[in-house]
């Protein structure tokens, strides 16, 4: 469980540093940028809130996503799925 938590860690440490060269590129009027972050135990249900929050905004101002997987095995053999995402976009 420890070593998914530290990939977990890395990975938004990773988009983290990714958002701040978007942000060093972008001119000072484009520099409104946002994250819109999801998290759910089940991908359809991911799909879903991405879908409704994407369907919002406009396609131009669409800039990433970020998408991960983790999976915890717990006593007895039973593994927890936890499907995250991150949707940069300009405000």
């Amino acid at each position: 469980m420890q070593q998914t938590l530290k990939s977990l860690i890395e990975h938004q440490l990773f988009c983290l540093s990714y958002l701040r060269e978007i942000y060093s590129f972008l001119g000072e009027k484009d520099r409104m940028i946002k994250v819109k972050l999801f998290d759910q135990e089940h991908e359809k249900d991911l799909e879903l809130e991405m879908n409704k929050f994407l369907a919002k905004i406009e396609e131009k101002k669409l800039i990433d996503i970020k998408y991960n997987v983790a999976a915890i095995t717990e006593e007895e053999d039973e593994q927890i799925y936890c499907f995250s995402s991150m949707i940069i976009y300009k405000s």
